[in-house]
């Protein structure tokens, strides 16, 4: 801070004529009386005991805070712009107190500018501590003695709090509340809080809007500030305080961002060698901004994949603030971090950040037939950073519930093949218990894409069905032939009657030509009685080849 002398304070200057330097050293150091010699080297010697015997009246005070700079304005009178200055600690009577020169510019936490116009010479004292507090002269270098114009009291104050800045993300259409301490004594003033780039021109809130309220508790000396329903023009920075006049440290500097959306991470699974596609929503008001999507772990560092990858790409939504990124044919490689947004220079909710999880492979379900009795080999493929795995197989309906049949079953063993990531598990005279559903793989906390579902059917032996369905031909060609026999037996009577009772009609009309006609009607009755004969033999004997 700038500092100007005291009102009323007169400036006074010493007169430079050795003559009197033997005066002035007994008058200012009786102690050293008699030791000044007439020559110049002695008299250069002794120049720090006479320094202070020039100074004025002139006092300046001064106050800081620990951590904080100060500066001290020293002017001096227009015959010294040429001269070098100086700010020394303490009488100045030791070369270590002489702190830093116009001359030097800048010595560690000491910096100084001549303003030659207005005669002033400033030092400024960044960092300061509480051992920074006390006396300081303002000199200027003069032939046979300096000139102290100005003397300086330094206080150093601790601050009543840090006066930090503070930082707050909030979320839009959420309440949110930002804390506010102030001096204790300072309970009973008014609080504020105000909006604005500086605090010198910022808007107070509590009066102009209903989304802000304030409440006091004096028992813990701070006041809680509440917005409710935020806005995205909320974001910005914020002065809220107990003193009107701004003294440090009875004020608090705070920082709010607001995001349009949550900007959650999502969390999204994909299978290697298939399409993917999601949506990454933006604000309304960046509609015409470019979007993006880039990968990494973080943000700051990630690469646009759309420029360096042909598998992705790019449609915009208008209508649903959101743009749609497919990917073409997933690799292993595709899987890490992903941030998509419409603002490059990531502000608070214009982006999203999406992790994107591969499955090794698709993990379809495998359906493969067995037959009981035979053997069968059932192959799982695996990542192949998995060489080195333990390797299962286990059955059940859900993968969570299996039961590992390779210490269950002696029937069941594993064949691993390192070179073709995969191995073989082959089980030994099928049984129709085995039939069901197995899940094999190559990680036991079941990733995605490291194990195989498998639906195992088990059928009956091919001659045993043989045994089974000839019989039941047979039977049912031997009931056809029986009906076909019976069929044909009724239809031979029904003949033989009508001729039997044509032939009575003829008896009625003649006897002579009866007997001719009887006798040959005997006839083909006869012949056709050996016919059946002969038909029911070849039944029977059919039958019998059958059985035996």
């Amino acid at each position: 801070m700038d500092v100007e002398l005291e009102p009323g304070v007169e400036e006074q200057h010493c007169t430079g004529k050795e003559d009197r330097l033997m005066e002035m050293q007994n008058t200012c150091y009786p102690q050293h009386k008699g030791i000044l010699a007439a020559s110049s080297e002695y008299s250069v010697f002794c120049l720090p005991f006479f320094a202070l015997c020039c100074v004025t009246n002139a006092m300046i005070h001064v106050s800081g805070y620990e951590g904080r700079g100060v500066n001290i304005v020293c002017p001096y009178d227009v015959n010294f712009d040429q001269h070098e200055k100086y700010l020394c600690r303490n009488d100045c009577k030791q070369n270590e107190d002489v702190l830093v020169k116009s001359t030097e510019g800048t010595k560690g936490r000491y910096s100084t500018s001549d303003n030659k116009e207005k005669h002033t010479f400033k030092v400024t004292i960044s960092d300061l501590s509480s051992k920074d507090a006390g006396k300081y002269w303002c000199g200027v270098s003069r032939f046979g003695f300096d000139t102290f114009p100005t003397e300086v009291s330094l206080k150093v104050e601790k601050e009543w709090c840090c006066v930090k800045t503070t930082r707050i993300n909030g979320i839009v259409r959420r309440p949110i509340m930002m804390s506010c301490p102030y001096p204790p004594q300072h309970q009973d003033k008014r609080k504020f809080i105000c909006k604005g780039d500086h605090r010198d021109n910022c808007t107070d809130l509590v009066k102009g809007g209903s989304r802000f309220t304030l409440q006091d508790d004096v028992s813990s000396s701070s006041f809680l500030v509440m917005i409710t329903k935020l806005e995205e023009g909320d974001a910005g920075t914020y002065w809220c305080g107990s003193d009107s006049k701004w003294s440090p440290g009875n004020y608090t500097k705070i920082e709010l961002t607001v995001e349009w959306c949550c900007a959650k991470t999502n969390d999204i699974q994909g299978s290697v060698g298939y399409p993917l596609h999601f949506h990454c929503p933006y604000s309304p008001q960046r509609l015409h901004n470019r979007k993006f999507l880039c990968k990494g772990h973080q943000r700051s560092n990630c690469t646009d994949v759309l420029l360096s990858q042909s598998r992705f790409s790019l449609q915009d939504d208008e209508s649903s603030s959101s743009f749609l990124v497919m990917i073409t044919k997933l690799e292993e490689g595709d899987a890490g971090t992903y941030w998509c947004g419409s603002y490059s220079k990531w502000g608070a909710g214009n982006y999203t950040k999406i992790e994107l999880s591969l499955e090794w492979c698709c993990v379809k379900t495998e359906k493969i037939r067995g037959i009981v009795g035979h053997s069968i080999a059932l192959s799982c493929p695996y990542p192949p950073h998995h060489w080195n795995s333990k390797k299962f197989i286990c059955k059940g309906e859900h993968k969570n519930t299996c039961t590992d049949v390779l210490l269950n079953q002696s029937r069941f063993t594993l064949q691993d093949n390192v070179s073709s990531s995969s191995f073989l598990v082959k089980i030994t005279k099928l049984e129709e218990d085995d039939a069901g559903t197995y899940w094999c793989g190559s990680d036991s906390m079941w990733s995605a894409g490291n194990y195989t579902k498998i639906e195992l059917l088990v059928g009956a032996s091919p001659l045993k069905m043989v045994v089974y369905i000839v019989p039941a031909v047979l039977l049912v060609l031997l009931v056809a032939m029986f009906i076909a026999y019976k069929s044909k037996s009724k239809g031979a009577r029904a003949r033989k009657d009508k001729r039997r009772r044509k032939l009575e009609a003829l008896e009625m009309n003649c006897v002579k030509p009866e007997d001719s006609v009887y006798k040959s009607s005997s006839h083909n009755d006869e012949a056709e009685d050996v016919q059946e004969q002969l038909y029911e033999n070849l039944i029977t004997n059919d039958i019998r080849s059958v059985y035996m």
